[in-house]
């Protein structure tokens, strides 16, 4: 028989001192309030409460943080609807303060005598895209166009969503990506009457050229009238009359009505160069480009008349599949120009009823360049000294296609007068057309042209 026996050990609950869960105790509290000073944007453990130079905020696309406030730092070309003569410069925008200068002083009243819209009441600009706190863009005060001498054209004068915009004279500044400025009169609206505004854009806004709210309008420089820009003015546009302008709505073409020059060619007192019904005609065409002669997509100014024979002939070239055409002008108060130099008679250019075609590309892009490619070999008469497209033989595929739409243009009668290359050397690279008054010319040179044909 077995007698069962117990070992007794001292303690041996293991209980545990209260001075150890005091301890204990104290630990958690001191975790529990460093977490929380942490959690509350307290200091981190080595920060010595200072963030490193790499931990500061940035702010993206600020003018004036990333130097760009004159466009410097943009490499895109600026686009514009007209081109800006070479006799008028841009120039250079002023440099912003720099970042340690402190926030720019408020404008005073008379550099921008505009009121400022009160911000809690006032709608946020709308979006604009590259015109965004440039001269054209929206504002709400000055303080949302970036740069210098700036005044806010605001809603309660009557220009939607606001318009920054600054004092001038006679030029105004120009940014890189931007549509070009003009300097316009504005009355009461602003210090010395004039102010800069934005020249119309149908590369950024091919409806109508101008952002919400405004309309394109031909307008006259401050003070020199006779310097003529298409530019963005609030309100609706007012509808031209007349048959011809209703005739290019219809077709859904875009253009802006002008306004007849009344000039005079150089040295000639006694002419006068009128364009009647006068438009600006915009690219893209019936769905072909046109650029000039520096490849840049520009408004056209032209009389209504010829809009529509350019119109039919952009028909015709897509139809062939040519996608751009390159011309050497159309409106130029001059007179005809020969070999020996201008004669006393008024061009057609300078009636807006004349333009000049240089080159053609198709939808593959291949290139049909009347210097390039112009086959000065062929003819228009057959041995009977009959007027027709009698050439059958070319030496390259190109000129062949430049002789076929020198003779469509013909047979069709989009234009009056045709002459290609062969004509003189003064037409050497290009195809004239126009809307001469009598006949329906087609030239191989010049002694088989009426005196009346003016070109």
């Amino acid at each position: 028989m077995y007698t069962s026996s117990t070992t007794q050990h001292p303690r041996s609950d293991r209980s545990i001192p209260t001075w150890l869960f005091r301890c204990i105790g104290l630990c958690l509290l001191f975790v529990v309030v460093v977490t929380t000073t942490w959690a509350c944007g307290g200091p981190a453990p080595g920060s010595g409460g200072d963030l490193n130079p790499d931990d500061k905020v940035r702010v993206l696309n600020d003018p004036e943080a990333t130097g760009a406030t004159d466009g410097s730092a943009s490499t895109e070309p600026s686009t514009s609807v007209e081109p800006q003569p070479a006799s008028e410069p841009n120039t250079a925008l002023e440099p912003s303060p720099a970042a340690d200068a402190g926030p720019e002083p408020a404008p005073s009243p008379d550099t921008a005598p505009a009121q400022d819209v009160a911000p809690d009441t006032a709608a946020p600009p709308e979006p604009s895209g590259p015109l965004s706190s440039w001269i054209g863009g929206p504002c709400r005060s000055t303080n949302d166009c970036s740069y210098t001498d700036a005044v806010c054209l605001t809603d309660a004068q009557g220009y939607p969503q606001g318009t920054c915009s600054q004092a001038c004279t006679r030029l105004c500044p120009d940014r890189e990506g931007t549509p070009s400025t003009f300097c316009i009169n504005l009355q009461d609206k602003i210090t010395g009457n004039a102010g800069c505004i934005s020249q119309c854009d149908f590369n950024l806004f091919p409806q109508g050229g101008c952002r919400s709210g405004y309309h394109c309008e031909q307008v006259g420089r401050y003070q020199e009238g006779n310097v003529q820009r298409n530019v963005c003015l609030p309100g609706p546009p007012t509808k031209p009359s007349g048959s011809c302008y209703q005739q290019l709505l219809n077709l859904g073409v875009n253009f802006v009505p002008g306004k007849d020059p009344q000039a005079k060619p150089e040295g000639f007192p006694n002419l006068t160069c009128s364009v009647t019904d006068a438009l600006t005609l915009q690219p893209p065409i019936m769905g072909v480009d046109w650029v000039n002669g520096a490849n840049k997509r520009v408004g056209m100014f032209m009389r209504c008349e010829l809009a529509l024979a350019v119109v039919k002939l952009s028909q015709y070239l897509k139809q062939r599949g040519i996608a751009k055409v390159m011309h050497f002008g159309t409106y130029n108060c001059r007179t005809i120009r020969n070999d020996s130099g201008s004669t006393t008679s008024l061009s057609q250019h300078g009636l807006g009823r004349a333009i000049d075609l240089a080159a053609f590309w198709d939808n593959q892009g291949k290139e049909f360049n009347l210097v390039k490619h112009w086959d000065h070999s062929t003819t228009w008469k057959n041995s009977q000294n009959q007027t027709g497209c009698w050439s059958t033989r070319f030496n390259s595929p190109e000129a062949k296609v430049l002789y076929d739409i020198g003779c469509d243009m013909w047979k069709q009668k989009i234009f009056s007068l045709v002459l290609t290359p062969n004509y003189n050397n003064a037409h050497d690279n290009h195809f004239h057309v126009d809307l001469s008054s009598n006949g329906n010319v087609l030239s191989k040179n010049s002694a088989e042209i009426c005196s009346h044909h003016g070109h």
